[in-house]
């Protein structure tokens, strides 16, 4: 990939620079067969709750389609007490067993899944399929790093200017905030760029934004520039994936 200057002194980012001034921390590798972090299973359970609602859309549709019955047979049975109100909690017969004049209500129930229910939940199905992929391609647009952009700024702005011109020390608690909202909007980003190639955004775009974040200016303390590591890994991962979609 040519969209980053690639030191040598980084192999677990592939280069990714400091944005600092000092030497980032480096990201640890799994093995085959070893447990992850806690850290890393967080965020693997954060990216898969991102990943859910966008992703395997054909796969969801088609799992659905199989699973259809016991819904099925749930509203078939909201109808069917519908007009039938005497009968609402009573099981229909088993199909071998029916008394003669259960037969009539068999059919009844029978021709009102088929021609009423089982249509309007097919139809639903559908309908989630092309509504996620609708918010899909409203995602994309929106994907971008300005929210972490302000975050790092407000979380580096040590000083405070009153109206009269004078400058003042910002209050630490001020700070704090400014450093968590960064902390987490770098995470936010992380899951959003891993994200991003998966659910077939456009890849140019993706480029674009990666060269934004490694421009970025971090607070020059551990907890940061970690933080900062693992988000250029995540981008780095993204291109990869995103190089051979």
């Amino acid at each position: 990939m040519g969209y980053f200057q690639f030191p040598p002194s980084h192999p677990s980012l592939a280069g990714f620079g400091c944005g600092c001034g000092g030497r980032s921390r480096e990201t640890r590798s799994a093995r085959l067969g070893e447990p992850p972090p806690a850290e890393d299973l967080d965020y693997e359970k954060e990216l898969a709750l991102a990943l859910v609602r966008y992703t395997c859309l054909d796969k969801l549709e088609q799992h659905l389609q199989k699973l259809t019955e016991p819904l099925e047979r749930c509203l078939t049975d909201l109808l069917f007490w519908r007009r039938h109100p005497d009968r609402r909690g009573k099981r229909m017969p088993q199909p071998g067993a029916v008394p003669t004049k259960e037969k009539p209500f068999i059919q009844e129930w029978e021709t009102l899944r088929r021609e009423v229910v089982r249509p309007a939940v097919a139809s639903r199905i559908r309908g989630l399929a092309l509504e996620s992929d609708f918010d899909r391609t409203n995602w994309c647009k929106w994907f971008r790093s300005t929210d972490l952009r302000d975050a790092l700024s407000a979380a580096q702005n040590t000083v405070i200017r009153n109206p009269d011109g004078t400058i003042v020390p910002a209050p630490q608690a001020d700070m704090d905030r400014a450093r968590k909202w960064a902390l987490r909007e770098a995470r936010e980003l992380s899951i959003n760029a891993e994200r991003y190639p998966e659910i077939g955004c456009p890849a140019d775009k993706l480029k674009a934004i990666a060269k934004e974040v490694e421009k970025l200016v971090w607070p020059n303390d551990p907890e940061m520039q970690n933080q900062r590591v693992r988000l250029l890994a995540a981008f780095q991962r993204a291109l990869a994936r995103a190089a051979v979609k």
